[in-house]
């Protein structure tokens, strides 16, 4: 949830998007997250001081056992994966 909602904050302060694309499947514990939008795009590895939102947003993932990728093309797009399975349980 918070990786969605620090996402669509992001695209509403940087992008300047006139569309985003919302994807979730989840399945047998399996959750399959994306976020896309046709906004200004960026280059994810020249993110500089005081932008934290991705580097929070890969932290949020990465402590649940999850991965996310983040890929953008400057000038024309953005895009979050994010895929995540529920650990298992052990049966009673």
């Amino acid at each position: 949830y918070r990786v969605a909602q620090e996402s669509l904050n992001n695209i509403a302060l940087h992008a300047l998007a006139t569309h985003v694309e919302i994807v979730f499947n989840s399945h047998a514990g399996r959750i399959d997250f994306s976020i896309w939008d046709d906004g200004v795009g960026f280059d994810p590895a020249k993110i500089g001081p005081g932008h934290l939102g991705i580097s929070i947003m890969q932290d949020r993932i990465q402590n649940i056992g999850g991965t996310i990728e983040v890929d953008s093309q400057k000038g024309k797009w953005t895009s979050i994966n994010v895929c995540w399975t529920a650990p298992k349980t052990p049966s009673s």
